[in-house]
């Protein structure tokens, strides 16, 4: 016989408690001290019908460097869901499933995922619902289960995405809740790609590989990083985030408003910290995760 957790709405993390509409209370199983954790919670949602395209670009961006400094939030749905919180149980880490159902055995949904949800809470992970054990899904449990995904977490990443759907609801929520979004960019002729490219076009983060996800959450850049002695100041990591796309000299002192010696400076440290590199073009741009 299980037995659920419940956390009462005043002992809700504090990010929840701040969203439109927090839960009045949660049912959990599993390690709730996820919810207080250090490392940054990433929301990753995406199509219950993921491509290969989708499937590639998880891969490449949660890797095993990424997984663990961070928790990952998702839904337990079919396709990115279960693919993310399948990549964490590969990289033996915990990961958070947020449910639109009730969380007794017979109550998970997509039933399927019933064995998924298991070995979440065995390699210490995370299960949790706003809705009783024994409470069935229901269509409009998953939109509410949403706001709680997007609530969660630091960022939320969009991996594939049409323009009606759960994971574009997602991002919205979040966006509201003045969370950042980062979306992976598709082909303008798939249908799953449009959610993504107008969450670009709108603002959202470009996301296509782990360096991006390591720059916008604050994680460590790679394995050159942790072998030099530079600590990384604000003005170096502003640029670092600018420079996921080649820039020139001029471009970066525009958009950075540094001096030219300031700036100098930044690029010189950077570069010879191995993070940056001059191209044959004279543009500027971090270096690819080994």
């Amino acid at each position: 016989m299980k037995t659920f957790g419940i956390i009462e709405h005043y002992n809700l993390p504090i990010s929840l408690q701040n969203i439109h509409k927090p839960p009045k209370q949660l049912w959990y199983l599993g390690n709730i001290d996820l919810l207080n954790s250090k490392q940054p919670l990433l929301a990753v949602v995406g199509s219950r019908k993921a491509s290969w395209y989708g499937q590639l670009a998880l891969k490449n961006l949660l890797t095993d460097s990424i997984l663990s400094q961070i928790i990952v939030v998702s839904g337990l749905a079919l396709g990115i869901d279960s693919l993310a919180h399948r990549a964490t149980l590969q990289a033996k880490t915990p990961t958070i499933a947020v449910l639109g159902s009730g969380l007794a055995d017979k109550s998970i949904y997509p039933a399927t995922n019933w064995s998924l949800s298991e070995q979440i809470i065995a390699s210490g992970g995370l299960l949790l619902s706003e809705y009783p054990p024994d409470e069935q899904a229901r269509p409009y449990f998953f939109p509410q289960r949403n706001r709680l995904i997007a609530g969660l977490a630091k960022a939320t990443l969009v991996v594939e995405a049409a323009q009606k759907s759960g994971a574009l609801l997602t991002a919205r929520l979040a966006l509201e809740e003045n969370r950042e979004v980062l979306a992976v960019p598709g082909n303008i002729n798939q249908t799953l790609s449009e959610g993504c490219n107008q969450l670009i076009k709108i603002g959202a983060a470009a996301i296509t590989r782990a360096e991006d996800l390591a720059l916008e959450l604050d994680l460590e850049l790679a394995n050159s990083y942790s072998k030099t002695s530079l600590s990384i100041t604000a003005a170096q990591s502003a640029l670092l985030k600018l420079l996921v796309r080649p820039l020139s000299l001029e471009e970066l002192t525009r958009l950075t408003k540094q001096s030219p010696t300031e700036l100098a400076n930044c690029l010189i440290d950077l570069e010879l910290a191995g993070l940056i590199e001059l191209q044959d073009d004279n543009l500027y741009v971090a270096c690819t995760l080994k």
